[in-house]
């Protein structure tokens, strides 16, 4: 990295610090020592040929990611069969679940899990 590019690097990261500080939340996650290998080689690997992301950054944008994938799930999920509510707002919330195995969260529910 030369001279102007850690200049680059270093403003972006003072502007980016100043707008969490206005409107950021603060999260803290622990990790084991093969989780945190893990993580560290994400950021490396996931932007080949350039600084690796700062685990925020790397965090931000698999929640962002994340997040569009959802808005895709949402939209095709539809109704459940059993109670004819909205799947992504939890169908019956599990009210229905042992009376019937047309209910979404005792069929399908698990595939939206992560």
């Amino acid at each position: 990295m030369n001279d102007r590019q850690r200049e680059q690097a270093r403003i972006r990261q003072a502007r980016r610090r100043a707008r969490l500080k206005e409107e950021g939340a603060s999260v803290t996650v622990t990790l084991i020592k093969q989780e945190e290998a893990m993580l560290q080689e994400l950021c490396r690997v996931r932007r080949p040929g350039r600084t690796a992301y700062s685990t925020n950054e790397f965090f931000q944008l698999l929640l962002i990611r994340n997040w569009h994938q959802w808005q895709e799930q949402k939209a095709q999920l539809g109704k459940c069969q059993a109670c004819g509510k909205l799947k992504a707002e939890g169908g019956c919330g599990g009210e229905r679940q042992s009376e019937t195995f047309n209910c979404w969260l005792a069929v399908e529910a698990n595939e939206l899990n992560v």
